[in-house]
């Protein structure tokens, strides 16, 4: 593939991650007093994954600009991710 058909794919990585994230933050916002405490740990988790990955595309495009911080970031949402995962997996519902 050319330089230019990645530029394109990741101009619609920023775009549907952003979409992911509005539509993402709607859905919790409008929910959110009638989510399980455990989705209520994971939704801010999820929807900083998307972030990081339209942040980490955008970023992409301008070549000269090292990974380091869109790298920091991803592990900072998927450690905290993993634990909001993890956390009283043990459970047998969602209510706590």
């Amino acid at each position: 593939m050319t330089a230019e058909m990645w530029d394109w794919l990741r101009w619609a990585n920023v775009f549907l991650s952003g979409l992911a994230v509005v539509l993402l933050t709607m859905g919790a916002v409008a929910r959110w007093g009638h989510m399980p405490k455990r989705f209520k740990r994971m939704t801010p988790w999820v929807i900083g994954t998307y972030v990081i990955i339209a942040y980490g595309s955008g970023e992409a495009l301008a070549s000269d600009v090292a990974p380091g911080l869109r790298v920091a970031l991803m592990l900072v949402a998927l450690c905290g991710l993993v634990v909001a995962l993890v956390w009283r997996m043990g459970d047998h519902d969602y209510s706590e």
